[in-house]
């Protein structure tokens, strides 16, 4: 059997030992695998890369690279090499960025080419790969996809200290005058790490677009940490806090549905007592109707002006 690496073109087969014949009977007996026209694995690899559609995504673009070159790996495709969080879900498109629009219009079946600059600065290597840094990756994706995709992306990356705040900064000074910009500028100057999930950064990105005052997140409302309770957003002035249900928050081994409802529900009376109003809402709710959102915490500030005499958050 010839030895050949995990992916390899045509011409690398054929000098491996491997004649055309060859090649052709076992792609027919289903024993290699065309990842892209001229680019070949095993059967093998391919099955061990389809248990993690990661890898699978790897494996295509690496394919891509081998066939086309001449880009780098971007948005959705760079953030899933980067183990990032995909707020649109898997893509199945390769998405490469290169800096000069190929002549004419030539059709490559799965992939999406974006033509942009990529000075030096933005440029970064990922299993040997040509991707985007994640800081590009974070703001290119704000200005295709909106603020609530980059933040979704952005906070992931600052908290798993992927990126910082200052490389944000940074990148989008690069971008003036880009189409999308003004989303990116907002997703560079409201990132943070403090977020713990994407329906809490899905939840932001409309109380930023909405112009809210903007609350703390995570804010621990008393002691910190052991026997301390905190809620997702705080809006201290208001009297009001606000927590964004994830099926996230109801994933404990150790205990039925049930009892993580019930210290949920304990948890809530705490918050309560310690002289705060209540308001939650579902990632569903967030995504599909965020003025409903909205609307709810108007009414739930203003039980907590007539309760506590503080101001409204929404008139």
């Amino acid at each position: 059997m010839v030895d050949l690496p995990p992916l390899f073109t045509y011409s690398g087969a054929l000098a491996a030992g491997l004649t055309e014949s060859a090649i052709r009977h076992q792609v027919r007996q289903g024993r290699l695998i065309v990842v892209r026209h001229g680019v070949y694995c095993s059967r093998d690899v391919w099955e061990r890369m389809g248990a993690d559609q990661r890898l699978r995504h790897e494996l295509e673009i690496r394919a891509v690279l081998m066939s086309l070159g001449g880009a780098w790996v971007s948005h959705y495709s760079g953030a899933a090499l980067q183990q990032l969080p995909l707020p649109s879900g898997w893509d199945e498109v390769v998405t490469l960025t290169r800096p000069v629009r190929a002549a004419g219009r030539p059709s490559y079946p799965g992939v999406r080419f974006r033509t942009a600059a990529v000075p030096p600065a933005h440029r970064t290597t990922v299993f040997g790969l040509p991707v985007l840094t994640v800081a590009r990756n974070v703001l290119d994706i704000a200005r295709t996809d909106g603020v609530a995709a980059g933040l979704v992306v952005g906070d992931a990356a600052l908290r798993r200290d992927l990126a910082t705040p200052a490389q944000l900064a940074a990148t989008v000074a690069d971008l003036a005058g880009w189409p999308g910009v003004s989303a990116a500028r907002l997703v560079a100057e409201h990132a943070s790490g403090l977020r713990e999930s994407p329906v809490e950064s899905v939840s932001y990105a409309v109380f930023v677009r909405r112009g809210l005052a903007l609350p703390e997140c995570n804010a621990w409302l008393s002691a910190e940490r052991r026997g301390g309770v905190r809620a997702d957003f705080a809006w201290r002035r208001h009297r009001l806090l606000g927590e964004a249900d994830g099926r996230v928050k109801y994933d404990d081994p150790w205990s039925t549905a049930e009892t993580v409802l019930w210290k949920e529900k304990l948890r809530q009376e705490r918050l309560e007592d310690l002289g705060f109003v209540v308001t939650r809402w579902t990632g569903a709710e967030i995504h599909r109707d965020p003025d409903a959102v909205v609307a709810r915490l108007a009414e739930r500030s203003r039980r907590a002006h007539e309760m506590y005499g503080v101001p409204m958050l929404v008139r």
